[in-house]
């Protein structure tokens, strides 16, 4: 595993094998959104999770009400086909999503058979940065999250090792 800030991972990518598929890995609030903001970039197309489930419930303000209106068996369908279509164009993808288990990354590192695959580790959180962040993002767009699913997904995250088939493991420092 190897350390690089987002300069040295805009190099990296530069540089990098076409096509490449970047799994971002981080509990929700760990930056994932941030880190695609300060990439800048066009030459790569996203596939956010919380975009598909923000266009099936209208407006959300908090997660956990939306999840319990949506089925996310639906948002994982959609989720899917959309990484379906980018990985035939055969197109540079950034899937943002919190991709904690081996089984999730797996089911989606698959589906891009002759692409260059990184998986990008996004900072730890503790659960005081945690709340300190959610209430940034309450205060500006009025969404929050419950921090029992701070406590949930800290539960089930698997750390990203060696074979899991990744050329490249990255872990971002800020």
């Amino acid at each position: 595993m190897q350390n690089y800030s987002v300069d040295q991972f805009k190099k990296l990518i530069t540089d990098c094998k076409k096509p490449y598929v970047i799994l971002l890995v981080g509990l929700p609030l760990s930056g994932k959104d941030t880190f695609i903001q300060q990439l800048n970039d066009s030459e790569f197309s996203i596939i956010s999770r919380d975009e598909i489930l923000e266009k099936q419930h209208e407006k959300i303000s908090d997660y956990r009400n939306a999840y319990s209106k949506i089925d996310s068996k639906i948002v994982d369908k959609l989720f899917f086909n959309k990484i379906n279509d980018l990985a035939n164009e055969k197109v540079n993808c950034i899937v943002n999503a919190t991709n904690l288990t081996k089984k999730r990354r797996r089911k989606i590192r698959l589906r891009f058979n002759d692409y260059f695959k990184i998986a990008l580790i996004m900072p730890e959180l503790n659960e005081l940065e945690f709340i300190k962040r959610n209430l940034n993002r309450f205060e500006k767009n009025g969404k929050k999250l419950p921090e029992s699913l701070f406590h949930e997904m800290t539960a089930i995250y698997e750390k990203v090792s060696v074979d899991e088939e990744f050329e490249l493991i990255i872990k971002l420092l800020l």
